[in-house]
């Protein structure tokens, strides 16, 4: 029974060593940042650097996120277009936040310049559903779409381990209403087109 409960703990213990758990191996936010095709280090503060959102003619539902609470959906890889999304929350609270773009035609590796963005989408927090009362509790996304400009400054890398910075420039329309809403989206991610 000893010798039982002896080999079983050994086995555990060359099984966390070997899969990089325990003393044997580090762990695995202390490995050296990966190298760009530049030979720089990539950035590491995390998925999304930085984000910035103003908007012109509504007012946002709720507070703007910071980049620290926002989640990076997406990515950029031919022959597909590139689609990227930033959101807060669940689609059904008070918080939650949306904006995604995505190009007309595929962004190629290293591109910077003017990218036209065939879809462009801000939720603007959630609203009870038209064909619901007013006191349902059942929430929907508050939905305003267009088009618009990305504006690439830097691409550098490939995948999760480049970067991307640029600024999206839209007009989007929540489809009850023909008024304009101008927005203005500044972001730094660490991700970059593939293909």
């Amino acid at each position: 029974m000893i010798r039982s409960a002896v080999a079983t703990t050994l086995a555990m213990s060359l099984f966390l060593v070997a899969c990089g758990g325990g003393d044997g191996g580090a762990p695995i936010d202390e490995a050296p940042p990966a190298e760009t095709e530049e030979g720089s280090a990539a950035a590491t503060d995390g998925p999304i650097n930085a984000f910035q959102f103003a908007v012109t003619g509504a007012e946002p539902a709720a507070a703007l996120p910071s980049a620290a609470e926002l989640t990076l959906v997406g990515g950029c890889a031919a022959p597909s277009p590139m689609s990227i999304s930033f959101s807060r929350g669940a689609a059904t609270g008070d918080t939650y936040f949306q904006f995604r773009m995505e190009s007309s035609a595929p962004v190629p590796r290293g591109y910077t310049g003017e990218v036209e963005l065939a879809s462009v989408v801000w939720d603007n927090g959630v609203e009870v559903p038209a064909n619901m009362p007013a006191d349902s509790p059942v929430r929907v996304p508050s939905r305003l779409e267009g088009t618009g400009t990305l504006t690439i400054e830097s691409h550098s890398g490939r995948g999760m381990g480049g970067n991307m910075s640029g600024t999206v420039v839209g007009t989007l329309t929540d489809g009850d209403s023909d008024d304009p809403v101008g927005i203005e989206v500044s972001f730094d991610i660490n991700l970059a087109c593939v293909g």
